[in-house]
């Protein structure tokens, strides 16, 4: 079901982001016409920096996820607004001195401006400022007051169940869930940064820059309270609150055969919320009921860290025909927050003081005390030792050494359990560790591009991969990669395309489930043989990609493209879990230009993928015959047209328009494998139908001023059983939030006026 809902959301925000961007593009300013200048004018515009200010306003007509990104989410009017201004010495002036400020979507939370100034070969400063808005539901209700905040609390009168949340009836239907309200969720990203970079000789420059990134907002998460026989969740409003603050330096030596840079990177990362603290709704404000009197739950967020990396790079051309490049890099990241408290309170669910274990309440150390040093190291020798051959070796060293102290955690089930003092003994269940895991990669490459005809060449490639982990599934992992291509260009014929073929093969040692280490008193458990990850299984992997387009010598006016790629991922050495995954798209586009000032395009892709999953009977033990197969098939076809003139009015009034579909369905189906005999149904099909109309205009009033107007129109329908099932009555012990798939229409009006100068 994991699984399922993971895929649906990358498509439903593939669907989403899609729809966004044609907005974008039809709201956008339309290009500039050519104006008609003379004398001084054209000269004018020539030889000095050309500037253009935009202002106006527009309309969206109801809120929507359409504002994903691009901040029109809101109804009502919003301010267009947009500058290109430019200055500094003409290009003919003998002078380096130059200036500009750019400013994008200035009326809208996505806007965007930045700036620079510098003398040519001299040096050169920058600043910028940046707003993006993500927006994750409308629908989403929740019972809690303090959104946004890290202390969630309920509202007087709250009715709670006071049944087992885990019993069908007895669920959240008995609530008092008149209580809910809407809460929108996403957060919104503001990033500012700046620059300088001086060139201290013609050979040596310095720079330096630092950037500063704000997110904030909430998002939905999990939270537990109960014991494993007495659990209920909720799908609460975690805050977002984020701070990251990077910096980075670098002095480069530059001369006509080689290239050299010593440089430092920094980040530091900041979360102003350290947990998240909230009532439980399963019990009564008396602290009784479901889940023991337990009546606040609370979960840490992310940790504060910071990374900090020196690194050097440098290129030598030994001939013109010769080059190596070698990159390399050490960083350090640590994370050194304070753990919460062991419990929120001292007593159990039967009201007996927890004294338990050889630590009592206390944790054994005050924080993780966590660092991992990271070394990279990449080489690449290119070279042409005969005419028409190209050759190209790599060589990429990855090394993630987790030096973490691994320590005994005690815990207490859920903050519930009604646990003794001998529980807490090492290879109890209870006991956990914190793993440090290394991760050890190394690649290397071989590529060979030979040309044996006019406008035709060959090109060959390898590459090979290990991976050494430790506490994982398995230790190793290698693969082989195999590539081939064949791309050729014809003039006379009109045709110029390509085809590429790559075969890989992944091999493991041996994949365990449940493993123990001496090091660890309570051994390491990797996960529930139901589950085993695919990432690291073994697999032959095949793809196969080609391309093609034409332009009729006759008809030079047309262009045809095709694109098609094929792909299969084969996992049947395992015996269960990812089996099969493969999946094909295509493209095709044409373009025709009826003049010079008018030309319509229109494209159409489709993609398609499919994957099949094995899961034994137990998820504790490796049962034959299998009991499930899980068949997930995704499908996405676009339409889209488009169509400008830029030569009505003599060449004052420019039109265009543009229209797209979009439609997107995920099934999940379950079905039985190996005689099992439990009746199994397909799941309702997941859906994204996006629908968008736009058309916009430009009418040049005069040689520097023009009038704009664009108008846009989208639909967006879709169904997602994973969302919508969710609900008052239909799962056991989980308080719902009502969030529904997202469906609207929506439509959006802009006029703008535009003015040049130089």
């Amino acid at each position: 079901m994991n699984t399922t809902q993971c895929r649906f959301v990358t498509r439903r925000n593939t669907v989403l982001a899609l729809s966004a961007i044609f907005v974008g593009l039809s709201l956008a300013s339309v290009a500039q016409a050519e104006q008609r200048l003379e004398g001084e004018d054209a000269l004018d515009k020539l030889t000095k920096p050309v500037s253009k200010v935009e202002f106006g306003v527009g309309n969206v007509t109801r809120n929507s996820l359409a504002g994903d990104y691009t901040g029109l989410g809101d109804k009502g009017a919003y301010a267009i607004g947009s500058l290109d201004l430019r200055g500094g010495d003409a290009y003919d002036s003998g002078g380096t001195q130059r200036w500009r400020i750019r400013g994008e979507s200035l009326g809208l939370d996505s806007r965007r401006i930045d700036a620079e100034y510098g003398e040519q070969g001299k040096y050169k400063v920058r600043a910028s400022f940046d707003d993006i808005p993500k927006m994750r539901s409308d629908t989403y209700q929740t019972p809690f007051n303090g959104v946004g905040g890290n202390n969630l609390t309920l509202p007087v009168g709250w009715v709670a169940n006071v049944g087992a949340p885990t019993t069908a009836t007895t669920n959240a239907a008995s609530m008092n869930l008149s209580g809910m309200h809407n809460v929108q969720i996403g957060t919104d990203r503001k990033k500012g940064e700046g620059g300088v970079s001086v060139n201290i000789t013609p050979e040596v420059e310095f720079s330096a820059g630092y950037k500063e990134e704000n997110k904030d907002g909430t998002k939905i998460t999990g939270g537990i309270t109960g014991s494993s026989s007495s659990y209920a969740s909720t799908l609460l409003p975690e805050p977002v609150n984020y701070n990251t603050r990077q910096f980075d330096a670098n002095l480069s030596y530059n001369t006509k055969k080689g290239q050299f840079q010593l440089g430092y990177y920094g980040s530091l990362f900041e979360n102003k919320n350290k947990a998240l603290d909230w009532q439980n709704p399963w019990a009564t404000n008396a602290g009784t009921g479901v889940v023991g009197g337990i009546a606040q739950g609370q979960m840490g967020l992310a940790p504060d860290n910071q990374f900090h990396q020196f690194n050097a790079s440098g290129g030598y051309n030994f001939d013109k025909n010769t080059r190596l490049t070698v990159n390399a890099s050490r960083g350090v990241g640590t994370q050194d927050q304070t753990f919460l408290p062991y419990v929120i309170s001292p007593t159990n669910v039967t009201g007996s003081v927890i004294t338990g274990g050889p630590l009592g309440l206390n944790l054994p150390t005050t924080s993780l005390s966590g660092e991992v040093v990271t070394t990279n190291l990449y080489t690449k020798l290119t070279a042409r030792p005969i005419d028409k051959l190209n050759v190209a070796a790599s060589y990429k060293y990855d090394d993630r050494d987790n030096q973490t102290a691994s320590k005994a955690y005690y815990g207490i089930l859920n903050d519930g359990a009604s646990l003794v003092p001998d529980s807490y003994t090492p290879g109890y269940q209870l006991s956990q560790y914190n793993i440090a895991r290394d991760v050890k990669k190394q690649t290397g490459t071989l590529e060979a591009d030979y040309t044996f005809l006019p406008r035709t060449a060959v090109k060959l490639g390898y590459d090979f991969q290990e991976i050494d982990r430790t506490y994982s599934e398995t230790d190793e992992t290698k693969e082989n990669t195999f590539r081939i291509g064949l791309r050729s260009t014809s003039v006379e014929s009109g045709f110029a395309g390509g085809i590429g073929y790559l075969h890989a093969e992944r091999t493991q040692s041996n994949y365990t489930y449940f493993a123990t280490d001496s090091a660890l008193a309570g051994g390491f458990s990797p996960g529930s043989v139901g589950q085993q990850k695919y990432m690291f299984a073994n697999r032959d992997r095949d793809k196969v990609h080609a391309n093609v387009s034409y332009t009729p010598p006759a008809l030079a006016k047309l262009t045809l493209q095709a694109d098609v790629g094929i792909n299969h991922d084969d996992y049947s050495k395992s015996l269960f879990g990812m089996i099969d995954d493969r999946g094909w798209n295509t493209t095709l586009d044409a373009t025709y230009a009826f003049s010079e000032v008018f030309a319509a395009s229109a494209f159409y892709t489709h993609e398609n993928t499919k994957a099949d999953q094995l899961v034994p009977a137990s998820g504790a033990t490796i049962t034959l015959p299998l009991a499930y197969g899980y068949k997930l098939t995704d499908e996405t076809d676009t339409f889209g047209v488009g169509v400008k003139d830029k030569g009505l009015m003599d060449g004052r009034l420019e039109l265009g328009g543009n229209a797209s579909v979009v439609l997107a369905k995920t099934q999940y189906d379950e079905r039985n494998v190996n005689g099992y005999n439990t009746p199994v149904l397909p799941l309702p099909e997941i859906t994204s139908h996006a629908y968008t109309l736009g058309v916009n205009g430009r009418y040049e009033v005069s040689k520097n001023s023009a009038v704009k107007a664009s108008y846009v129109w989208q639909k967006l329908t879709s169904a997602d059983w994973g969302t919508q099932g969710i609900q008052n009555t239909t799962v056991s012990g989980v308080l719902p939030d009502g969030e529904q798939a997202p469906n609207y229409t929506v439509q959006f009006l802009g006029i703008s006026y535009q003015h040049t100068f130089w």
